[in-house]
């Protein structure tokens, strides 16, 4: 976003956010709807009006409920992209610091959580737009430091930085990494350091690299899509009882590439924002 923002957030900033994440969201709930079968009207309403204004993430209690458990990352989201245009000078003017104070930050939150009661406060801050805004302003700031031409210069070293980063990220940062959020201290840096040298690479697309590209654009239909995938295999899990767990994972895996595909194309490119002929004019 810091990116594709670097000059200005523009006049029409909420509206293409909006369509750029909420239809294929509402496509997601829409497969959901069978699941809300036993809620009491009052309860009904309260999910549907959760979920329909994308503010799930403010209620830890809503977060086994429905969709929620999946769902809650877009209303966090939601959040973010709200935030962004209010806070977007001050970061684009200090990138370095906003850098540091958001890792301390986020670093700071579980450890201080558990130093005064014991308590990760499983899932009030893990899903609460207040506690992981430090992440998105963690990204926002080496959006900037990327914009300002600081890059990894050499593709050796990016792809070094990025094979250790990977390392950390699929063996210590899982290791009692309470709330999900406990070793925020590594899982974001290291994080960033993969979307940061992936970036400096300045990959360009061939045939090689044209799946990879495609698999990044269907990301957020992807995730979206495992959603409903998930909650119906719980539901018909019998139907997976003589596959193995490998096997399983395969079938999921190729249901939800079709599902994201599918959202992609008739979804997500279809309501995506253009821009009109008057707003391209010099």
């Amino acid at each position: 976003m810091s990116w594709a923002h670097r000059f200005e957030v523009g006049d029409n900033y909420f509206k293409k956010r909006f369509l750029r994440i909420y239809p294929a969201y509402l496509a997601m709930g829409v497969l959901t709807i069978p699941f809300l079968n036993g809620f009491n009207p009052g309860k009904l309403l309260s999910v549907l009006g959760l979920f329909l204004t994308g503010t799930q993430s403010w209620y830890s209690q809503a977060f086994s409920i429905w969709n929620f458990t999946g769902s809650w990352s877009v209303s966090t989201e939601i959040f973010f992209y709200a935030v962004f245009p209010f806070i977007y000078d001050i970061i684009k003017k200090h990138p370095l610091v906003s850098l540091f104070l958001s890792y301390i930050a986020t670093s700071s939150i579980i450890p201080i959580s558990l130093a005064l009661d014991g308590k990760d406060m499983m899932p009030s801050y893990y899903m609460g737009p207040m506690h992981r805004i430090p992440e998105f302003i963690f990204g926002m700031s080496l959006g900037f430091i990327f914009s300002n031409g600081i890059k990894v210069k050499r593709k050796t070293l990016s792809l070094l930085f990025i094979f250790i980063s990977a390392y950390f990220l699929s063996t210590y940062v899982t290791v009692l990494n309470r709330s999900y959020m406990l070793n925020n201290y590594m899982t974001v840096p290291t994080t960033g350091m993969i979307i940061f040298c992936l970036a400096s690479l300045n990959i360009s697309k061939n045939a090689l690299t044209s799946p990879f590209i495609y698999l990044g654009k269907i990301s957020y239909s992807f995730y979206l899509m495992y959603i409903p995938l998930i909650m119906y295999v719980k539901q018909y899990k019998d139907y997976f009882s003589e596959l193995s767990n490998f096997e399983s994972w395969i079938v999921i895996f190729i249901l939800n590439f079709i599902l994201a595909v599918l959202s992609y194309e008739f979804i997500e490119k279809k309501f995506a924002y253009k821009k009109k002929m008057n707003e391209v004019r010099v």
